[in-house]
């Protein structure tokens, strides 16, 4: 028997969430599919010396991809959700992401975790 888990926040379902880890500095790539859409996510881990401490910006570099730059998160245990944020829409309905990364060596590598959700009924 198979089995099927569906999770939804009010009118919201999640369609993809997981956990990966890069391998330091550098981009990392992540490619969503959903009703022959897609949206392209690319992951710039950035480790400085700036007082800049643990910063994610991110902004769309096509109209189908996002670059999400992670700069300086050295906590091994992580640091707070960031979002939802509203990313536009993908199959047309409105795509929303949650965010949180943690340091994972000293290496720069980093432990990201990401659930994206989708907005029913539109």
């Amino acid at each position: 028997m198979e089995a099927n888990v569906s999770i939804t926040y009010q009118n919201k379902r999640l369609i993809a969430s997981g956990t990966f880890f890069t391998f330091g500095e550098g981009e990392t790539t992540l490619l969503l599919e959903y009703k022959n859409d897609y949206i392209k996510f690319v992951f710039d881990i950035l480790n400085d010396e700036s007082e800049h401490k643990n910063v994610i910006s991110s902004r769309v570099v096509l109209p189908d991809t996002l670059r999400v730059t992670i700069q300086n998160y050295r906590m091994v245990m992580g640091n707070a959700v960031v979002g939802p944020t509203e990313l536009g829409e993908m199959a047309g309905t409105s795509v929303f992401m949650l965010l949180s990364v943690r340091g994972a060596k000293s290496d720069g590598s980093k432990g990201i975790t990401y659930s994206i959700y989708v907005q029913e009924g539109k």
